[in-house]
């Protein structure tokens, strides 16, 4: 058996999985609500080799995981804990995001419409690390129909795997082998330039000049509660792409998306391509595909050349 630390971490979040409601991409980070109102959520997440990418700063997957939960917490005291609640739409601002230390994201509820077909909400965001501000960011959500039953939604009050014991290998269902099978193809294959979460949660990006592709992997390790493809890892996983599309000179600011449809547990393959770039800034584009040929998700990335001295 690989006992290597990402390999104990995943088989303890597979453990944790059990619990119906909650989700891996959350057991796996770690994330812990530390208060929940009606209007308020703050979640936290500590940064460690698990989730830093090949920055060596948090991974944008894991950012985008933490950022979803916590607007997503923030109108839960409104539209209930076992209501399903989609993304619409999101928005980032970033900053530094730092290479260790406690993350603690606070979204609140700003804007809650009336007369609408749907229930909607508004949430603003902010994150911090380390006594600095590295995140804003906003989120639009729906309370939409769900036709497959899901269980209320747990409210952890500290990291999810403090307690838990990893599976063994022979406990583990077809489903749960095929996620211990990705994260030792990822661990094999982490480096220096290509850290395990990135590795783990999306396969490496082919690119060219102004274009960049990948192929998000279906399974428990990418789903949210209902077996679709989890929103903030979605977010990530463009921002990634994103910055595949140009050199390695560039940083990103701002990533802003549209959930079109929910992205099928199955797996979508993510496309991006530049569509400006000038001497200091540049705007990048993607899309995800499921396998019918339909857009699920878009982004529009910028992203400022940085400075080298």
């Amino acid at each position: 058996m690989n006992t290597s630390p990402n390999i104990q971490r995943v088989l303890q979040a597979l453990n944790a999985n059990r619990t119906p409601g909650w989700q891996f991409p959350a057991h796996y980070l770690g994330l812990a609500f530390e208060q929940l109102t009606e209007k308020r959520a703050e979640v936290s997440m500590y940064a460690g080799p698990h989730c830093i990418g090949a920055q060596r700063r948090v991974s944008l997957e894991a950012l985008g995981v933490l950022a979803d939960v916590a607007m997503a917490g923030a109108v839960r005291g409104r539209m209930g804990n076992a209501a399903r609640v989609a993304t619409v739409s999101i928005r980032l601002s970033l900053g530094v995001l730092p290479a260790d230390g406690k993350l603690r994201a606070a979204a609140e509820l700003k804007l809650n419409p009336a007369n609408s077909a749907v229930r909607m909400a508004t949430t603003a965001l902010t994150v911090e690390a380390n006594g600095s501000l590295c995140c804003i960011g906003e989120a639009s959500f729906a309370a939409i129909d769900s036709r497959r039953v899901v269980a209320s939604h747990p409210l952890s009050k500290c990291s999810a795997l403090e307690c838990t014991q990893p599976l063994a290998p022979e406990e583990l269902t077809p489903e749960e082998l095929f996620v211990l099978n990705s994260a030792r193809l990822a661990d094999a294959e982490s480096r220096e330039d290509h850290a395990f979460i990135e590795r783990f949660w999306g396969c490496s990006a082919t690119h060219g000049d102004g274009w960049a592709a990948l192929r998000v992997a279906g399974g428990l390790h990418t789903a949210n509660r209902v077996g679709d493809i989890q929103g903030g890892l979605l977010l990530g996983l463009g921002g990634r792409i994103c910055l595949a599309a140009l050199s390695q000179d560039w940083r990103l600011v701002d990533l802003s998306a549209q959930y079109i449809t929910a992205s099928p547990g199955k797996g979508v393959v993510m496309q991006a391509k530049t569509l400006r770039v000038g001497r200091s800034l540049a705007s990048v584009g993607c899309e995800a595909v499921d396998d019918a040929g339909n857009i699920t998700f878009r982004a529009q990335a910028s992203l400022v050349r940085n400075i080298h001295s």
